[in-house]
């Protein structure tokens, strides 16, 4: 799973993460604008999102 998406404002950066889940919070449609342009339907708006992983553990012995 990725953690940082292309061009992504909420990417993370984590080393060998697992478990890696993005969920979106609320309704990404609610604000959302919506024209024509030209022969182009465009959509603007935002949407919010929380990042849970599990961090990879070392178990070295020294």
């Amino acid at each position: 799973m990725v953690l940082e998406p292309a061009n992504c404002p909420q990417a993370h950066q984590a080393h060998s993460p697992g478990g890696v889940r993005w969920e979106l919070v609320g309704d990404p449609r609610d604000g959302m604008q919506f024209r024509w342009a030209g022969d182009r339907f465009l959509a603007r708006g935002t949407a919010v999102m929380t990042l849970s992983y599990e961090a990879e553990r070392s178990s070295r012995a020294l």
